[in-house]
């Protein structure tokens, strides 16, 4: 049957472990035409035969798409492990990460939140990357959960932007109440 992404504007990919180039053709056109796609830690560390790519970076195969590398992995199995701080949209939100963290490398995606200690404060938390019309979230850690509803609400508050300026009809009107 094969993999389809149809008839979505959001896609979250919780620990999608497992790559397959199948699935990564059909999410970097997804991106680059318009769709969201969320992606956690953990996303694509082994390839389709479950094995470790020699030689690649993580997450294997979505570098460029999403702007990024993981220099170094770090499982804490607690709560509450970690502070993380917001910036740009979320400048002075500040909380905790949690049970596991990618430690980020941005290479041109935008930042939204990184790891505030010490040690890790040149590493990424979360990260956002434009593609085409679409938009690629990187969540490195487990969040709590007032950081993830603040997350979900900008990603929510982004796709009606786009949703709205890529309507004819509503372009007009958006842009004379404000919203885009």
């Amino acid at each position: 049957m094969g993999i389809v992404i149809n008839h979505s504007e959001n896609i979250f990919l919780p620990q999608m472990i497992i790559t397959k180039p199948e699935m990564e053709e059909k999410v970097e056109a997804f991106v680059k035409n318009g769709g969201t796609v969320i992606v956690t830690y953990r996303h694509a560390v082994k390839d389709a035969d479950n094995n470790v790519p020699f030689g690649e970076t993580l997450p294997v195969h979505y570098n460029a798409l999403a702007g990024l590398t993981v220099e170094e992995t770090e499982s804490l199995q607690d709560y509450d492990a970690f502070p993380v701080v917001g910036s740009g949209v979320f400048e002075g939100v500040e909380g905790t990460g949690r049970i596991f963290r990618d430690m980020i490398q941005v290479q041109d995606a935008e930042v939204l939140f990184h790891y505030a200690d010490a040690f890790y404060l040149e590493f990424a938390a979360v990260t956002r990357k434009q593609t085409g019309r679409g938009t690629l979230y990187y969540v490195s850690c487990g969040l709590e959960e007032k950081i993830t509803k603040l997350l979900m609400e900008q990603v929510m508050r982004d796709w009606h932007r786009k949703a709205l300026w890529s309507s004819s009809s509503s372009r007009e009107c958006g842009t004379k109440r404000g919203f885009c």
